[in-house]
């Protein structure tokens, strides 16, 4: 699934570009009534569908997102450098694309499905932003510990 996020830089445009038409396309597959009630169900009856579903699908995404936007920021790093806070990070990005279909497909809440567009561009809006400040406070407490020591 992250192939297609990031298979051809030069063909889709930007990172802000990329991360708006992958975002959409996820949720727009993933985000249907049978899927959210089948997921929720799972994870509420323990089973290991949640778990298989989250270490070979939306970590692989997350940490894809992660190197994209450390790229895209300039930031140097491997895989391996990735901090926990900057996957909580997205997780937090991911929770609230998918916290919209909840309130859909479980609550039975109105939400205008009209607005998912706009909601992935605001939210793609702000997790690179705020990647950039998170990066900026993790390199600022690296330097701190090595200027303490």
């Amino acid at each position: 699934m992250e192939d297609r996020l990031f298979e051809s830089k030069s063909a889709e445009g930007s990172l802000r570009t990329r991360l708006i038409k992958f975002c959409y396309a996820y949720a727009r597959e993933n985000y249907d009534s049978d899927w959210i009630r089948l997921y929720m169900f799972a994870g509420l009856a323990g089973g290991e569908l949640n778990r298989r579903y989250i270490k070979r699908v939306t970590e692989p995404v997350l940490r894809a997102i992660a190197l994209e936007i450390r790229s895209h920021l300039r930031f140097s790093g491997s895989e391996k450098s990735l901090s926990k806070e900057e996957i909580e990070y997205l997780w937090i990005f991911h929770g609230g694309l998918y916290y919209h279909a909840i309130r859909q497909h479980i609550y039975r809440l109105p939400v205008d499905a009209k607005a998912l567009a706009s909601l992935v561009e605001i939210t793609v809006d702000t997790i690179i932003s705020g990647y950039a400040q998170l990066l900026k406070r993790q390199t600022a407490k690296r330097s701190a510990k090595r200027l303490a020591a």
